[in-house]
């Protein structure tokens, strides 16, 4: 781990390009920001998809379907 300085501007935080360069990131890198007690956290934003391609929910597709009535026919009863 290592130590940088920095300072506020009237634009903001500036990060130098040291910092960067020791976090290993890149300018396709996003990232989340939290700020709390004079404290700023940066860390790279990890996408994860909800459900993978594995996951027994995609089983479930479709499951309540029998060809030959839709849920826009079903409703039609309800109101």
């Amino acid at each position: 781990m290592a130590n940088f300085n920095c300072r506020l501007t009237k634009e903001g935080l500036l990060i130098p390009k040291d910092i960067v360069k020791a976090a290993k990131l890149s300018q396709k890198d996003e990232l989340v920001v939290e700020a709390f007690d004079k404290k700023i956290l940066i860390y790279e934003l990890k996408k994860k998809p909800i459900f993978s391609d594995s996951s027994p929910l995609w089983q479930s597709v479709g499951i309540g379907e029998d060809g030959e009535a839709s849920g826009k026919e079903h409703d039609k009863y309800l109101y």
